[in-house]
């Protein structure tokens, strides 16, 4: 995959520049197939390189939203608007998981005379 990175990117922009806010996201599965050139069987664990490279992109600066829902969901080129919510999403699902490590390593605390916990 290494030696493709660059072409792997260029297609997920091209393909996302082609899907602007969230009203049009693509799916996982067919992002992969376009980037690619390949179908995904697992939509979970196929997409992994994707995903990895969607990760790279965002800390470049690129505007990649992207939504869950129950029935389909997927990425998007977001807008500045849809870029800002996205962030907040995210920001606030860090922040329970940060609260959730707070209160286990609290617990743990209390329960190392019991058994040892390593955190």
């Amino acid at each position: 995959m290494a030696e493709h990175f660059e072409t792997y990117k260029r297609r997920i922009i091209d393909a996302l520049f082609h899907h602007p806010g969230q009203g049009k996201a693509i799916g996982a599965d067919e992002l992969y197939r376009l980037t690619f050139r390949d179908e995904c069987e697992n939509k979970i664990n196929d997409t992994r390189p994707l995903r990895r490279i969607i990760t790279e992109l965002r800390r470049q600066g690129y505007p990649i939203g992207s939504i869950s829902r129950k029935l389909g969901g997927g990425y998007y080129w977001a807008t500045r608007e849809e870029l800002n919510s996205w962030r907040d999403r995210v920001e606030k699902t860090a922040l329970k998981k940060l609260q959730m490590i707070n209160h286990m390593k609290k617990t743990a605390k209390e329960l190392s005379g019991q058994q040892r916990f390593n955190f």
